[in-house]
């Protein structure tokens, strides 16, 4: 069972069974680009976490060409951690 997310395709087939959100969400998008799904329900760290266990290669939409290399996620930069919203004042 795939699902893309991202740029990037996972196999969740051993993932299924133990999805927090039971089997059948994750039915109901297998085979699909399921990014908007994802997002709507998930933060980016939980992709993180599961990317290098379970990302098996690069979505590519037509017409697009397959990029080289490992399916790694970038590096990122310790300041792309720190929020760019200011403190509020109450």
């Amino acid at each position: 069972m795939y699902i893309a997310v991202d740029e990037y395709v996972y196999d969740i087939t051993n993932f299924a069974d133990g999805h927090p959100g039971g089997l059948a969400v994750l039915k109901m998008h297998a085979g699909t680009d399921a990014t908007e799904q994802f997002y709507a329900l998930h933060n980016k760290s939980v992709l993180t976490k599961y990317h290098d266990k379970l990302c098996v290669g690069h979505f590519i939409s037509d017409g697009q060409e397959a990029p080289t290399g490992d399916v790694k996620l970038p590096e990122v930069d310790e300041e792309d951690l720190v929020s760019k919203v200011p403190y509020g004042k109450i």
